[in-house]
């Protein structure tokens, strides 16, 4: 029988908004960020994480940071800040 693994990624966003998006995104992870986030902006970001092999295994905190545009050196940056969560078992489906 075959064996398939689940990689997954946990994102936990701040308090969600109807604001349009495109705001850029700011990652942190320990609980330690608040504010506020666009529903557009966590959709886009999901759907983004799908190919994004360096999301894998992590669980990340996510708000909008107003003041700047999201581009893509801003995810690169925030991606590569982002610690592996602890070595658990993987699930097997």
């Amino acid at each position: 029988m075959p064996v398939a693994f689940l990689i997954l990624w946990l994102v936990r966003s701040c308090a969600m908004t109807e604001q349009l998006g495109s705001q850029a995104l700011i990652f942190d992870q320990g609980d330690n960020i608040k504010g506020v986030v666009s529903r557009d902006d966590i959709a886009e970001l999901c759907v983004k994480l799908l190919e994004e092999a360096r999301a894998a295994n992590k669980t990340f905190e996510v708000k909008g940071e107003q003041e700047n545009q999201a581009t893509a050196e801003n995810w690169d940056n925030s991606l590569n800040n982002l610690k592996h969560d602890d070595k658990k078992s993987p699930v097997i489906v």
